[in-house]
C-alpha cells in the first residue's frame, strides 16, 4: 500500500483491472467486484453473456482502448466513453449518463427500432431482465408490415416464418446470436421464399412479391 498503482512488467491491461479471462472489471481499479458499482457494472455481461442474444461486445465499442498506459485519456480519474462500432450502427448516437448509470440511444438496445419497453438500460442491473425479448423492440416491432403494424398480418404469431433459424417460433429466444444485434435485420423466409434487402421486397410462400 504505497499509493502507487503497480503494473506488471508486460503492461497488460488486466494488471490494473479485469481478471485472467479478460481485461474488463471485475476487478475494478480498487479491487471491487460488486456489479452494483458503476466501475464494475455490466462489463462481464457485455463480454460474456451476449452469446445469449448477440456477439460479445468489443471494448472499443464503448471506449477508446489505449495503445500505451500513458496515452491521453487514460489514468485521468475519469472513464472515457466514446461509442463506436455496433453501438453506432444504423445511425444511432449513444449517450451515457454517469449520474443515472444509464445508456441511451444505442443501437444495441433498440435505438433504431420501435416499441421496446427498456431501451435505456441501467448499467448496474445484471440480472438478465434488461435483455428479455421486448426490451429493445416490440413483440412484434411496430415497423413495416409486422403483425402489430399491419392488419393483414395479424394472424401471424410465428416469428420464425421470416427469421428462420434466428429466433424461436414464439420469438422469445435467439437461436443464432451471430445474426442478432449485428447491424442489420436478418430475414430468412421459410420454404422457398425470397427477400431483397435493397428493395425491401419479400416473396414468401403465402403471397407474391410485396414491398415490406
Amino acid at each position: 500500500m504505497d499509493g502507487i498503482v503497480q503494473v506488471s512488467s508486460d503492461g497488460s491491461c488486466n494488471s490494473c483491472h479485469g481478471n485472467q479471462l479478460n481485461n474488463a472489471p471485475p476487478k475494478d481499479l480498487a479491487g471491487n467486484s460488486d456489479t452494483s458499482l458503476r466501475s464494475v457494472g455490466a462489463h462481464q455481461a457485455h463480454l460474456t453473456t451476449p452469446s445469449q442474444i448477440g456477439k460479445a461486445v468489443d471494448c472499443s465499442d464503448c471506449h477508446v482502448v489505449p495503445a500505451e498506459v500513458s496515452d491521453s485519456g487514460h489514468l485521468d480519474n475519469e472513464v472515457q466513453l466514446v461509442f463506436s462500432g455496433i453501438a453506432n450502427a444504423g445511425g444511432a448516437a449513444p449517450q451515457w449518463s454517469r449520474e443515472t448509470t444509464t445508456c441511451t440511444n444505442s443501437y444495441c438496445h433498440g435505438a433504431t427500432l420501435e416499441g421496446g419497453n427498456n431501451t435505456n438500460p441501467n448499467w448496474t442491473v445484471v440480472d438478465g431482465s434488461q435483455i428479455a425479448c421486448g426490451s429493445c423492440h416490440g413483440l412484434a416491432p411496430k415497423t413495416g408490415k409486422h403483425p402489430s403494424n399491419f392488419a393483414d398480418h395479424d394472424y401471424i404469431d410465428d416469428c420464425s416464418e421470416c427469421h428462420q433459424g434466428i429466433v424461436t417460433d414464439n420469438g422469445l429466444a435467439i437461436l443464432d446470436a451471430d445474426r442478432h444485434i449485428d447491424g442489420k435485420v436478418d430475414v430468412v423466409l421459410k420454404g422457398n421464399g425470397t427477400w431483397d434487402s435493397n428493395t425491401k421486397t419479400c416473396a414468401p410462400w403465402c403471397h407474391g412479391a410485396k414491398v415490406w
